[in-house]
């Protein structure tokens, strides 16, 4: 009787073949859970902005309140001189001239609510930048947020604050790009690092 104790070479093959279907199957699902965690560090770096710009707003008293009825003030990530965004999910660089907060107080007269609207934009190594474009902030908080609100921008459309600085105009026609809804009374003021 012959004693055989090893695998076959179709033993072998199955066995590689069944890891393979197994891998190949598992990749995209674990490439698919790296994005939504991306994903979702851009929304809570969102979030982490706009109460950065709130707390801005509140206690610098050379920022201007936004007028009731729509107005809007305008804070650039480099205003806020916070560096802790200084890297992306994606390790590129947040970029503080095209990352901003548009603070505009509610339409209602007997409110007193300010609404943020945080556009924060990371450049990647390829020139286009991904991020949040101008979302409201308690949209952020929502289930869907990171599947909704995180989007690819084209380098064109990365406008940067800097080049608006003092043409408040062209500044408003590229904000209402990417939300017609915003400032319906104009910008009032737009701060930048110089």
């Amino acid at each position: 009787m012959k004693n055989n104790s090893g695998f076959t070479m179709i033993e072998l093959l199955a066995a590689i073949v069944l890891l393979g279907i197994m891998m190949g199957s598992a990749v995209p699902i674990v490439v698919s859970v790296m994005n939504d965690q991306k994903n979702k560090t851009y929304i809570e770096d969102a979030i982490r902005l706009a109460s950065n710009a709130d707390n801005k707003m509140r206690s610098d008293n050379k920022v201007q309140i936004p007028p009731r009825g729509g107005g809007c003030v305008v804070m650039s990530l480099d205003y806020m001189d916070n560096n802790a965004f200084a890297k992306g999910p994606y390790d590129g660089e947040y970029d503080k001239a095209a990352s901003f907060v548009v603070v505009s107080r509610n339409l209602s007269t007997a409110d007193e609510e300010y609404q943020y609207y945080v556009r924060l934009l990371e450049k990647l190594e390829s020139g286009n930048y991904r991020g949040v474009n101008l979302v409201e902030y308690n949209d952020l908080y929502a289930d869907n947020a990171r599947d909704n609100y995180v989007e690819n921008v084209g380098s064109d459309a990365a406008f940067k604050l800097t080049s608006y600085k003092h043409n408040r105009s062209g500044l408003l026609t590229a904000i209402r790009e990417a939300n017609s809804a915003l400032c319906p009374r104009g910008i009032q003021a737009v701060y930048v690092r110089e």
